[in-house]
């Protein structure tokens, strides 16, 4: 459910009200455990829908406003609720109907996600991991390009004659061996030094 979808049960004639679908005791246990848990019924889902009729609320968000009594009930043993405020709940449902009655919905409890708030937190966590994954790729192609490049700069250091090394550092300016390596990958990218 998404909390757009208005649920009418069916009608006392065992018939769904006409373009609606059909709510069953078991769509109740499904859809609101832990109201169903608490006494929450087909009954009580039709006194809830006539109920925001006689006070005029728009019936449109109960689903939602079930959805969230059944996130706020969820957190808390059965027997020992309380209001957001702490307050003891003796009767749960006549709690709900008159969270209902009174402003046609139930507080949105503190940590609830709708449907398309979850998908948009794992979609945005599935993009963090991949953006991850890339960065940490990205290092690890870094790391093997730095080693490819060490590999290559010693083999050809280590092919260098003594007189060639001479002659090179003739030119120097800094240290030894940072010149060379600056000196071999000016010449590597040159397209002098032949790629291994």
């Amino acid at each position: 459910m998404d909390g757009k979808d208005l649920i009418l049960p069916s009608s006392g004639e065992g018939e769904p009200k006409k373009g609606s679908p059909s709510l069953t005791a078991e769509d109740i246990e499904a859809l609101w455990p832990a109201l169903a848990a608490r006494g929450f019924t087909l009954a009580t889902y039709t006194r809830a829908v006539h109920l925001l009729a006689l006070k005029s609320h728009d019936p449109a968000g109960l689903t939602l406003a079930l959805d969230y009594a059944d996130t706020f009930f969820a957190d808390q043993p059965k027997g020992q609720e309380k209001t957001f405020e702490g307050t003891p709940i003796l009767d749960p449902i006549a709690y709900i109907l008159g969270s209902l009655s009174k402003s046609g919905t139930f507080r949105r409890p503190v940590g609830y996600l709708s449907p398309d708030e979850l998908a948009e937190l794992n979609e945005r966590a599935r993009n963090a991991t991949l953006a991850q994954a890339e960065v940490s790729m990205q290092a690890e192609l870094q790391k093997a390009a730095q080693k490819a490049q060490d590999s290559e700069y010693a083999a050809w250091r280590s092919g260098l004659s003594s007189s060639e090394l001479s002659q090179l550092l003739k030119n120097k300016k800094g240290p030894e061996e940072q010149w060379l390596k600056n000196h071999f990958t000016k010449i590597k990218n040159e397209g002098i030094v032949p790629a291994s």
